[in-house]
C-alpha cells in the first residue's frame, strides 16, 4: 500500500489517459503528422508556413514528453522499448523531413508528389513508430 501511494502520483503522470506524458506525447505525435499533411496539402504560402511553425512546436512537444517519460523507463524491457521508439522516431522524422522539402511549395506536382510520399514511405514509418510508442502502455 505504501508503494502504491508513493508511486501514485507518477503513474497518473505517465499512464493516466488524458493527462498523462504518454498520452499527451501520442496526441504530439499525432499533431506532428496532421501538420505535415497541412504543408504538403495547403497551396497558400502563409498557410504552407503557419502549418511549418505548427510542425516544427509539435516536434519539440514530443520530444519533451519523451524526455519526461525516459527516466521511468528502468527495466530492460523498458529501455529496450525506449531505444526502438528513439531509431522509430529518428527514421519517421527523416522521412518527414524529405516530405516536407518536396511538399512546401504552391507548386501542385511537387505536392502532389508529397503526398505520395506521405502515403508509400511515411505512413509505413509513423505506423511503425506508433507501435512501438504504444507499448510503452501495457
Amino acid at each position: 500500500m505504501l508503494y502504491t501511494i508513493n508511486n501514485y502520483g507518477t503513474i497518473l503522470d505517465n499512464y493516466a489517459y488524458p493527462q498523462g506524458d504518454i498520452a499527451m506525447a501520442m496526441n504530439e505525435s499525432a499533431e506532428v503528422r496532421a501538420a505535415s499533411r497541412g504543408i504538403v496539402g495547403y497551396d497558400s504560402d502563409s498557410l504552407i508556413e503557419s502549418m511549418k511553425e505548427q510542425h516544427e512546436q509539435a516536434v519539440k512537444s514530443f520530444e519533451e514528453y519523451l524526455e519526461k517519460i525516459r527516466p521511468t523507463m528502468i527495466t530492460k524491457e523498458g529501455t529496450a522499448c525506449m531505444d526502438a521508439i528513439d531509431k522509430a522516431w529518428a527514421e519517421y522524422k527523416e522521412v518527414d523531413a524529405k516530405v516536407i522539402e518536396v511538399g512546401a511549395t504552391t507548386d501542385t506536382a511537387k505536392s502532389l508528389q508529397a503526398q505520395q510520399m506521405m502515403t508509400d514511405e511515411a505512413a509505413p514509418k509513423y505506423r511503425r513508430w506508433m507501435m512501438l510508442y504504444r507499448n510503452l502502455w501495457l
